[in-house]
């Protein structure tokens, strides 16, 4: 009879054990996983940190911790982690009641994008609970991984020459809000310069003077379409790397500067285009355009787009795309030359053919050795 009630009371101990369990193990559970940079440069490294705290005095023999990253972030560490389409990392934590535990992954950066981790899967296990029981949870860690700095090897009486032009045009504009002052009528002089109190006063025609101003703007039209069927991905990163060197040479020298392209954002899938600006603000704020450029979502037809495309007088615009195709030499031809020879730099491997036929553009040819 003592037997049976042993038996009896561990059957009801076991119950009710189980029912709390299920009930309170992921009480007082807190899981948050970071980036410890908001942005790096491709080819660099970061940390990843696991924060698990058990608020409880119900202890977790054993919590695993799964999420799920882009292969492109490669865990330096790989001993918990399975890598096919995406890598999945999966982390084993023995939870003692109340206690905090941090563990740090180094990560290495392999290729420009914008990664995201939203969400984690919490799974206990427990030898006296066989039911398998899991939690999702979502949580938002992010980090912005800028593409580098092109060497433009090759280019570099070209980009000088490219550069030098656009900076001395910058004050041959006159800004018709800054009045400088007066000055003797030529014959070149518009009427709408006349200054007719000045003129009646003097008894000779007077015409207005204003000042200089920095009118000379920089357009980057950045085209990620390659011809044919093969996707020439080491040429679109160079593309991408080659706009991020212009950008920033230009704002460092407080030229405003904007670029265009065809290339989707990673998760809006809006065309990633970037108003005109300067300084380091707006190169920043480029890079990180740039790194949310996902070229497996496709490309928009970019001759099409560059007959939308509205320049001033004043513009400067630089094409960097790897496609010539006739559609897209007779959009450049259309574009017209703004405020200075246009340019166009073709990204292509050493054996690809060069078939610009552009006399009014200068043309560029930059030789990529590295594939991907």
């Amino acid at each position: 009879m003592s037997v049976l009630l042993v038996i009896a009371a561990a059957l009801i101990v076991l119950f009710f054990q189980r029912l709390i369990w299920k009930r309170v193990w992921n009480r007082g559970l807190r899981v948050q996983v970071s980036f410890d940079q908001q942005a790096v440069t491709e080819g660099e490294q970061c940390r990843l940190t696991e924060v698990v705290t058990n608020r409880k005095i119900l202890p977790l023999p054993a919590l695993e911790i799964k999420f799920r990253v882009n292969r492109e972030l490669c865990f330096l560490d790989s001993k918990n982690t399975s890598t096919t389409d995406l890598s999945y990392r999966s982390d084993v934590f023995c939870m003692l009641p109340y206690q905090r535990i941090t563990r740090k992954m180094e990560v290495a950066c392999k290729r420009r994008g914008y990664y995201t981790i939203s969400k984690i899967d919490l799974v206990p296990a427990n030898l006296l609970h066989p039911q398998l029981l899991s939690e999702g949870r979502s949580c938002r860690a992010e980090l912005y991984v800028y593409p580098q700095r092109s060497a433009l090897k090759g280019l570099e009486i070209p980009f000088n020459q490219m550069m030098g032009q656009c900076l001395t045009r910058r004050f041959l504009y006159e800004d018709p809000f800054e009045f400088r002052g007066i000055r003797d009528y030529v014959p070149a002089d518009g009427m709408k310069r006349i200054n007719w109190a000045a003129t009646a006063k003097t008894g000779e025609l007077k015409v207005n003077q204003y000042q200089d101003t920095s009118q000379q703007r920089v357009t980057l039209l950045l085209n990620l379409e390659t011809e044919g069927t093969h996707v020439y991905r080491a040429l679109q990163e160079e593309s991408i790397r080659i706009v991020r060197s212009l950008t920033e040479w230009f704002c460092a020298r407080g030229v405003p500067v904007r670029f265009l392209s065809n290339a989707r954002d990673a998760e809006s899938e809006n065309p990633v285009q970037s108003m005109f600006g300067t300084g380091s603000a707006h190169a920043l704020h480029c890079k990180r355009l740039l790194a949310r450029i996902e070229l497996g979502k496709g490309q928009q037809d970019f001759a099409r787009m560059m007959r939308n495309f509205q320049f001033e007088r004043s513009d400067f615009w630089v094409l960097i795309s790897t496609s010539q195709n006739k559609q897209l030499q007779a959009a450049a031809r259309q574009c017209g030359t703004g405020g200075g020879t246009p340019q166009w730099i073709v990204p292509l491997h050493p054996e690809m053919q060069r078939r610009l036929e552009l006399p009014g553009v200068k043309q560029y040819y930059f030789e990529v050795e590295a594939r991907i």
